[in-house]
């Protein structure tokens, strides 16, 4: 973690175990920090940010391939990600149970839980928006000829980043 104004370094947030891969993904909700990395070996970590403390870590199968974005969902006591293989992956912070909700058919890049409304953009060049409820009705789907890296919405509009 860093200042902002003056780049000096504060602190480190570490695990134990050695590096499973590049940490890709990163998201800050009240006093949790959640990481997920890439590669063969799929892992979710969420950070105590006060303490530095690690307080979870939730191995996903292998097949996922790596993570690729995150959201911490406070609320929920959860956290959802979108995985290379084209899963988006919903995780009980509670429990560490974690379940496939729904897929892509390529890597996931980007996903934002806003009110009711999933948004999530992969590389098959689709951006979609989910009904979060259920996570099975489809309230938008964009097909777009591009890689999607990024996707965002606010009340009326949705964004997208392409290469």
């Amino acid at each position: 973690m860093y200042d902002w104004r003056s780049g000096e370094r504060l602190t480190e947030f570490v695990d134990d175990e050695p590096p499973l891969g590049v940490c890709c993904s990163l998201h800050r909700s009240g006093h949790a920090l959640a990481a997920g990395n890439t590669f063969n070996k799929s892992q979710l970590r969420v950070w105590d940010v006060p303490t530095g403390a690690l307080v979870d870590r939730f191995p996903l199968p292998a097949s996922c391939r790596g993570v690729r974005c995150v959201q911490l969902l406070p609320e929920e006591h959860a956290l959802i990600a979108g995985c290379a293989n084209g899963w988006i992956v919903w995780c009980d912070l509670r429990c560490g149970h974690y379940e496939k909700r729904m897929a892509h058919r390529e890597c996931v890049n980007s996903i934002q839980l806003r009110g009711d409304k999933l948004i999530t953009a992969a590389d098959d060049g689709l951006v979609r928006v989910t009904d979060a409820r259920n996570f099975t009705t489809a309230l938008g789907s964009h097909r777009l000829k591009r890689v999607v890296f990024s996707a965002c919405c606010d009340d009326d509009h949705l964004y997208a980043g392409c290469d």
